[in-house]
């Protein structure tokens, strides 16, 4: 009784400091359930590594939640210099690169708003839904909330978050 009630304890101490370890090693990840500028620096850090005139020309996510919040964001670089184009995904401490063919060439705004900002706005605007996909370009953020009938589509000024146009699916 005594051998097993000392097993007992040893595999609880053993799971309770696992557990602790655990959580303490976790590492706060910037884009899982985190707004657009969660991992900005990071994006534009390795955009420079791969070209250092790269500008920032976009930012994406499908599946920013109410808070403004996605689980990845994507970031749209192109080096004016190079003439290439690349895409920089970050998934929570993730982040992974691709080459594309194709792109933006224009920088968005330095001053934009962040995603959960964005989402505020076009919340007020009449967005109602769980989950939205988000894209900052130059001239605008655009939140949408799906392609079936009813769904909702805001374009907002990228620094203001003002309304710039609404269009339903018909």
């Amino acid at each position: 009784m005594r051998r097993s009630l000392f097993v007992s304890v040893r595999c609880s101490t053993v799971l309770a400091l696992v557990a602790v370890v655990m959580i303490a090693s976790a590492t706060p990840g910037y884009a899982a359930g985190s707004t657009a500028r969660a991992a900005l620096e990071d994006a534009i850090e390795t955009a420079r590594k791969w070209h250092p005139d790269a500008i920032l020309t976009s930012v994406y996510t499908a599946s920013a939640d109410v808070d403004g919040k996605g689980a990845s964001w994507s970031y749209g670089f192109y080096s004016p210099k190079a003439g290439n184009y690349l895409n920089v995904t970050s998934t929570g401490r993730a982040i992974n690169t691709l080459e594309v063919s194709v792109g933006q060439t224009e920088a968005v705004p330095a001053d934009f708003l962040d995603s959960d900002q964005v989402v505020a706005e076009a919340t007020k605007s009449g967005v109602m839904a769980q989950t939205m996909r988000m894209r900052l370009t130059k001239t605008e953020w655009l939140v949408n909330t799906g392609d079936q009938k009813g769904a909702l589509t805001v374009w907002l000024n990228p620094r203001t978050g003002k309304v710039i146009k609404r269009q339903t699916v018909q």
